[in-house]
């Protein structure tokens, strides 16, 4: 299907350009880069990701990649308590499948706040992945 066709592409993508230090997401886009973190044999995995109301594929043939599966890669999630396209659930549930998310709700929707928390936090989780000179 459509999904598995975007894996194919950015997979590809990734491969040819790689590697990225990080993905950032918004709604469906964080749906996808967390599906990214979980499967195995992407190449160039990016280091760490940045999820804004994110939830987990609701495709049942997605279901093997999360099943038992705590994901190491790094990752903040931004989600509103007020969001009506993606639950505050949802958002919750997605950060369960990371080992230590930085989770950060704000009261708003369904959007990327631009408040100086969210900014703050974006930029603390940032400095956080930061590659060290060796």
């Amino acid at each position: 299907g459509e999904v598995d066709e975007s894996v194919q592409f950015i997979s590809e993508h990734l491969k040819e350009k790689g590697p990225f230090d990080g993905i950032l997401g918004f709604s469906q886009g964080s749906c996808f880069a967390a599906l990214l973190c979980s499967m195995k044999d992407i190449p160039n995995k990016p280091r760490f990701v940045i999820l804004f109301g994110g939830y987990k594929s609701r495709i049942t043939k997605h279901d093997k990649y999360y099943d038992g599966n705590i994901l190491q890669t790094p990752s903040l999630h931004v989600y509103g308590m007020g969001d009506n396209v993606i639950s505050p659930d949802m958002s919750e549930k997605l950060t369960t499948y990371f080992a230590d998310p930085v989770i950060l709700a704000h009261p708003g929707g369904h959007f990327v706040p631009t408040t100086a928390e969210v900014r703050n936090k974006c930029k603390e989780f940032l400095r956080g992945q930061q590659l060290q000179p060796s």
